[in-house]
């Protein structure tokens, strides 16, 4: 009998099968099954679980979750160990190990790619925080605001200082663009 070989364990209507045997270390498939009296069969669900993790991914052909199989209360145990004895012997897992490992490759590089973006963020929330607390400290050692350290320090005003770069007065210059746009 093959339920002596592929050693199931049992929880309900939930089978577990560990595929060590078979060459998939640290995978186990579960089969889930429940009695369709409309149909007169059992309804199969297979899914792959790897142990280090809480996640299954559910092994579906066809676009269809389960599938009919045929046995009594007495045979659907058997009927099962020999649906899995003949894929793990057969590699039919080994495609969907292959595709659970690919994805959560993927999971792990979107996830390092996330975290890099949120420490970037976070780098930046820092960068100006340091910023603000760097302007508050000048104000506190000087006792003076920026503009007014700006002025300590070549003794005009920011106005004054603007006046001499460009020539013109700051307020001279206002009613200069007023007056064009009245002559207009």
């Amino acid at each position: 009998m093959l339920r002596g070989i592929m050693k199931p364990e049992y929880r309900g209507n939930v089978i577990e099968f560990h595929l060590t045997k078979w060459g998939y270390r640290n995978y186990s498939v579960e089969c889930t099954y429940h009695f369709d009296k409309q149909a007169g069969k059992y309804m199969l669900s297979i899914w792959l679980k790897r142990s280090d993790l809480d996640d299954r991914m559910h092994l579906s052909s066809k676009k269809t979750n389960s599938q009919y199989i045929s046995g009594t209360k007495e045979t659907i145990v058997e009927n099962i160990c020999r649906i899995v004895h003949q894929a793990c012997i057969s590699g039919y897992f080994q495609y969907f190990i292959e595709r659970y490992e690919y994805e959560l490759a993927c999971f792990e590089r979107g996830n390092e790619l996330f975290e890099q973006e949120r420490i970037t963020e976070h780098d930046k929330e820092t960068d100006m925080e340091t910023d603000k607390t760097t302007d508050k400290a000048t104000e506190m050692e000087t006792g003076k605001n920026t503009d007014e350290a700006t002025e300590m320090e070549t003794g005009k005003s920011t106005d004054e200082a603007t006046e001499m770069e460009t020539g013109k007065n700051t307020d001279e210059g206002a009613n200069m663009k007023t007056n064009e746009n009245i002559d207009e």
